[in-house]
């Protein structure tokens, strides 16, 4: 009431026409304004009760006006602040997955067309055959890990692509990743020609994560509450690198990744005398059905 005081809308007619049609308002007669309700719908005791309310009420009204703002503010840095710690959170992991993929890259990643299609194709049954292809889900999860070992792993981005597609039936199939990686081993050889560790040439430690968003403009300035808090909750690339590093001794302790696998050729040691004395470690991945639809991979 005390807002509608000052805002005068008791001052205001009662009937305003809301009629949107130009023709139906240059038809309308015009009627005389009469006042608001505040003079046409009161009598004068009414009037004066009104006036008194409004006038004991005002000093409350500003309370909690101010208190409702005040809430409202908190929400809204709340909100920011959970917001920002999910950005980071996603960065931290996926800097953890980069380290596990680096290594991989290191180990495991084909230098050649003749050492993917090995790997893409079976043993043969007997001497002289053609080697029979592997069932497509094993080919497509070769084929996205040497993707990944690039894209995250080694941060070239911009051959990142989707693993499906409904508009193109194409995208993801072995045909295209095996395509998009003869791609990726054509910029491996062309940076082999520069130092190792330079801008041109092959990377010597994983890449960081890069936030990607829109820059959708900013209206004003920023206020310091939300200055305050993203410099509170940014930190510099060795810290990322050590919760990265944390977060990945806990998917190794969690099951969800094995440091040591990732570590490993691809190929398997021929079976010979050096391999006597040697103890083999044999991991089985199993997926868990998590309450949503989302499965989690374990080893054991």
């Amino acid at each position: 009431m005390v807002q509608q005081m000052r805002n005068q809308d008791f001052e205001r007619p009662p009937n305003v026409d809301s009629s949107r049609g130009r023709k139906q308002k240059e038809q309308a007669e015009p009627e005389e304004q009469t006042g608001g309700f505040f003079h046409a719908g009161l009598t004068p005791e009414l009037q004066q009760s009104l006036v008194n309310y409004s006038r004991r009420a005002v000093a409350g009204a500003r309370v909690a006006g101010r208190l409702a703002r005040r809430a409202h503010d908190d929400e809204k840095l709340a909100r920011r602040e959970d917001r920002l710690e999910k950005l980071l959170t996603a960065a931290v992991e996926h800097y953890a997955r980069a380290l596990e993929l680096f290594d991989a890259w290191k180990a495991q990643r084909a230098s050649s067309k003749q050492q993917v299609e090995k790997a893409l194709t079976d043993e043969p049954p007997r001497a002289g055959a053609k080697r029979p292809p592997k069932p497509e889900a094993q080919q497509l999860e070769y084929l996205r890990l040497q993707i990944e070992m690039r894209v995250l792993g080694c941060g070239w981005t911009q051959y990142a692509t989707r693993w499906s597609s409904r508009a193109d039936e194409k995208i993801g199939t072995v045909a295209h990743l095996t395509a998009l990686l003869e791609e990726l081993m054509v910029e491996e050889k062309a940076r082999a020609r520069f130092p190792d560790g330079s801008e041109k040439g092959l990377p010597t430690e994983p890449a960081p994560p890069h936030h990607e968003a829109r820059n959708l403009g900013q209206l004003g300035t920023a206020d310091a509450d939300a200055t305050a808090i993203a410099m509170r909750s940014l930190f510099s690339a060795d810290e990322l690198r050590r919760k990265a590093e944390t977060e990945r001794q806990r998917r190794v302790e969690a099951g969800i990744a094995d440091g040591v696998e990732m570590q490993q050729p691809h190929d398997a040691p021929a079976f010979n005398k050096e391999l006597l004395g040697k103890r083999l470690e044999v991991l089985w991945k199993y997926h868990e059905q998590l309450p949503g639809g989302e499965q989690r991979a374990h080893l054991i």
